[in-house]
C-alpha cells in the first residue's frame, strides 16, 4: 500500500481494506502486508556544491550520477540502497525494507560525507 507514514498505518490500512472487500470475496484469503520499499528523507544542515560532490565521488569509484538537465539531484547507488541528494542537503534513501536499515544507510551516508573532501 503505498504512502503509508509509519508502520502502525499498515495494519489499519489493511484491516479497512477487508472490511471494505468482505462483502465481495473471502478475505481471510489474504497475506499479510509487507514493506517492499522504503522512502526516507533526511537532512544536513548545509547546502551541498553537487557539481564538486559528484567529482569527488566518482573519484572514489562510487556509484554516482549527475545530470542536472534531466534530474536536480546527484544519484548515489549502493548494494543496500540508492539515494537522491539535492544541492539544498536534503537527501532521500530509497530501498530499504525497515526502519533499522534505512537508519543504518543514513548513518553509512553521514559517514561518507564527512570522508569526503569536498
Amino acid at each position: 500500500m503505498p504512502g503509508m507514514k509509519s508502520f502502525d498505518d499498515i495494519e489499519q490500512t489493511f484491516d479497512d481494506v477487508k472490511n471494505i472487500l468482505s462483502p465481495f470475496t473471502d478475505v481471510s484469503k489474504f497475506s499479510s502486508p509487507s514493506v517492499k520499499n522504503m522512502v526516507c528523507s533526511s537532512q544536513i544542515d548545509n547546502p551541498l556544491n553537487l557539481n564538486i560532490m559528484f567529482i569527488e565521488m566518482l573519484s572514489h569509484d562510487l556509484d554516482v550520477m549527475y545530470e542536472p538537465e534531466a534530474f536536480p539531484g546527484l544519484i548515489y547507488k549502493t548494494n543496500d540502497s540508492t539515494y537522491n541528494i539535492f544541492q539544498s542537503g536534503k537527501f532521500l534513501i530509497l530501498g530499504c525494507t525497515s526502519k533499522e536499515k534505512a537508519e543504518k544507510c543514513e548513518k553509512e551516508f553521514l559517514t561518507l560525507l564527512k570522508s569526503l573532501s569536498f
